[in-house]
């Protein structure tokens, strides 16, 4: 089992930067017509995705693990929300050029290899379309040999600063490119309840679940002054 499967096993629904109030600040201020098609890649138990859905927009929601897709599609069904739910992986959408307004990712592209999931997002959006990703930073550059239990717990295939960021998007022919630093707040806020999240309570029990927990926690705490978080916006 790996960290991506834990998420997938405790329902975890905003386990990336900022937490789930950090993204509904920035879905409530979306320069998208109401409208619009939104893609969100890597939508976990798709709390996100039900958000969107229910302010009016067009979603179609893809994670490449099975688990995380059955509970984000329960959780439509509890919400009411309609939500276009597909298995798919961030470095190979299975879209046609020119799909979507807006490309929405929350803690995904660091997990792909190379410029792969960059160059898919710049694909499938429509001319003038934008892509909003937040994304870990590390705030010094940083090479894998001094951080190789971050990296190998995570699965991590990028170690990039905000100014590496920002070069990776333009490079993958992004234009107006602008990288804000949201500071090292990496985990969900204490207040942030799920009400619709569904945890397996006897599995995280056992013993090596635990032991994967705990690590998260000491990571987490190794490395908070090292790690940060970034918004990337970008316009095709």
């Amino acid at each position: 089992m790996d960290y991506h499967d834990l998420l997938a096993l405790i329902g975890e629904g905003s386990a990336h930067p900022g937490g789930f109030e950090a993204s509904k600040r920035l879905l409530r201020s979306l320069e998208v017509p109401s409208n619009g098609r939104i893609l969100e890649v890597g939508c976990g138990t798709g709390r996100s995705a039900c958000y969107m859905a229910q302010l009016g927009y067009d979603v179609t929601a893809v994670d490449r693990n099975p688990l995380m897709l059955e509970k984000a599609k329960r959780r439509a069904w509890r919400t009411g929300s309609s939500v276009r739910f597909t298995h798919a992986d961030a470095a190979s959408l299975p879209f046609p050029d020119m799909s979507f307004d807006l490309v929405f990712v929350e803690s995904v592209t660091i997990f792909t290899k190379g410029d792969s999931a960059l160059q898919e997002y710049y694909r499938v959006l429509k001319s003038k379309g934008r892509l909003l990703d937040r994304e870990m930073s590390f705030i010094r550059k940083t090479l894998p040999d001094q951080c190789r239990d971050l990296v190998s717990y995570y699965g991590l295939r990028h170690l990039k600063t905000a100014r590496e960021w920002e070069a990776a998007v333009r490079k993958s022919r992004f234009r107006e490119v602008k990288v804000s630093s949201m500071g090292n707040r990496l985990v969900p806020e204490n207040n942030d309840f799920d009400p619709n999240r569904e945890m397996d309570f006897r599995s995280i029990q056992e013993s090596h679940i635990t032991r994967l927990l705990l690590a998260n926690k000491r990571l987490m705490k190794k490395y908070r002054t090292k790690i940060a978080s970034v918004l990337i916006a970008a316009n095709k």
